[in-house]
């Protein structure tokens, strides 16, 4: 269900090596899985 409502994806802009976010926006991991396991981490960058 989690899944369903937060996707499995995020797509955020970085400008001059730099993280764009608003002053109250931020990034973090939820973990909705009630056992714990191993996670892969997967960064794609795209761009100039």
């Amino acid at each position: 269900m989690q899944a369903t409502l937060l996707g499995p994806s995020l797509t955020v802009p970085i400008a001059d090596g730099t993280l764009v976010v608003g002053t109250w926006q931020q990034i973090f991991h939820l973990e909705c899985d009630v056992r714990g396991r191993q996670r892969t981490l997967v960064v794609t960058v795209v761009g100039d």
